[in-house]
């Protein structure tokens, strides 16, 4: 019995130091998607899109550069399903970056990213 608990204990703390690895490796990706240039984004953007196997002819990355913010557009061809566009969706949307004060968007430097 004891030797049992002992076991669980020791899975318990394995999977416990995986999920606390996992959670450091997604954040420290955020972080460093976050001060990323909007152009390395983009590029960043297309490689994990094929990555996922979405090629540039079902799907589209472009950069719209602003005086004060961009924008990346991401266009998805028609013949891909909806569940394919929500992974595409999920995929761009974690590229977007807008600063908010008070609920309102602060003006200069966002990028934004329109799924379309």
């Amino acid at each position: 019995m004891r030797k049992n608990i002992c076991k669980n204990i020791c899975k318990f703390k394995n999977t416990y130091v995986s999920l606390q690895r996992q959670t450091i490796r997604i954040s420290n990706k955020i972080k460093h998607i976050n001060s990323m240039t909007a152009t390395e984004k983009v590029n960043e953007l297309r490689n994990e899109l094929k990555k996922l196997g979405y090629n540039n002819r079902k799907v589209s990355v472009k950069l719209d550069r602003g005086t004060f913010e961009d924008a990346i557009w991401v266009n998805v061809k028609p013949e891909l399903s909806n569940t394919d566009f929500q992974t595409i969706k999920t995929t761009s949307e974690k590229y977007q970056k807008v600063d908010y004060h008070k609920g309102e968007i602060v003006t200069g430097g966002n990028v934004y990213v329109f799924v379309q």
